[in-house]
Order: structure tokens, then sequence, then C-alpha cells
């Protein structure tokens, strides 16, 4: 709804009201302010597209990661700032939308086993990380270890993956990754 002349001039305090109705300076002034106010309106009649990931604008999403903190995912180092060109995430765009929209509830399962597979899949778009506990990836046990097997077709997004489980898991747990190789057979 955009802010007619007589609508602002509501909003005035009673002695310039007084005056609106003659051939003064106020009238012109109430119609810049009208022709001010229009872009403004327009923005806020569609406000809600900017905050859906899977609507807005291809360079709000950033922002939108960013006020999710997700912006970690966007840089080699964490203490970087986002420079103006860059590639959001590894796996495209629409990932990091994905990631945005399911940001509530990853961030209710962050630290656990469900929660660090969830965003793995959602990130590279490919179902199938398992995560084994306390064994490493010859057999051994390991206390305190993450053994992620990590699916055909995931290991171009090797280091966006290692910053991902770094992020995600406990902070007293090691882990490894564990490549599924091309052409191997998977056990189920």
């Amino acid at each position: 709804m955009n802010l007619r002349q007589t609508e602002i001039a509501e909003l005035l305090p009673d002695v310039f009201k007084r005056t609106v109705p003659g051939e003064g300076p106020l009238r012109p002034l109430l119609g810049v302010m009208e022709t001010l106010q229009e872009p403004s309106e327009e923005i806020l009649a569609t406000i809600d597209e900017y905050f859906l990931p899977h609507r807005t604008r291809e360079n709000f999403v950033p922002l939108l990661a960013r006020w999710l903190d997700l912006d970690w995912l966007m840089v080699e180092n964490p203490d970087d700032s986002l420079p103006q060109d860059f590639t959001p995430l590894a796996s495209g765009t629409g990932r990091l939308r994905n990631l945005i929209g399911a940001a509530v509830p990853l961030s209710k399962m962050r630290g656990t086993t469900d929660g660090l597979i969830a965003f793995l899949e959602i990130a590279t778009g490919i179902k199938g990380f398992t995560v084994d506990e306390n064994i490493s990836a010859d057999g051994s046990p390991w206390a305190f270890h993450l053994l992620i097997r990590v699916p055909r077709g995931a290991q171009m997004y090797q280091a966006m993956l290692h910053r991902i489980v770094q992020a995600q898991k406990p902070a007293y747990v090691t882990y490894e990754l564990d490549f599924e190789l091309e052409g191997e057979e998977s056990d189920g």
C-alpha cells in the first residue's frame, strides 16, 4: 500500500494540517514525499521474498547464510570476511539455499550423528553418508572417533566435507573420512 498525499498529511502535526488545503509549498512537498516513498513501499509489499531462501535474489543468499551462521562454508579461513566475488558453496547456490532452509532443524541436531549426516547430504545433494563411532578405517577400536563413510560422487567436495565435519562434530571427537571409490561395491 503506497502512502498517498492525503495519508501523509494526516501524519503531520495539526499546525501543518491546516495549511494543506491551501496553495502553499506544503502541497508540492507532499507530492515529493509520496514519490520518494514508492520504492520503499514496493519492497515492503514483497519483503517475505527476501527471507525465503528459494525465492530471494541470488546476491541476497550469502547475506541470509551469514545471518544463520553458515558463512564459514563460503570462505577457506573462518576468520576471512566474504569477498565480493565468491562461489557460495562448492556444490552450488542451490545447495546453500537448501541449507538455509534447513538451518533451524540442523542447528537442533548439531553434534549428533543424524545432524551430521543430514548436513552432509543437504550440502552435497548426495545420499548415503554413514557414521561409525569409536572405530577407525582399518577396523581397530578408537575412542571418541568418527569414521565417516562418504558415498561415491562426493569426493569432489572433500575440502567442504572436512569443514562441515569439523564444524558439526562435538569438539572432543576426532574423525576421518573414508571415501567409497568409483567402481567399488557398497555393502548395503
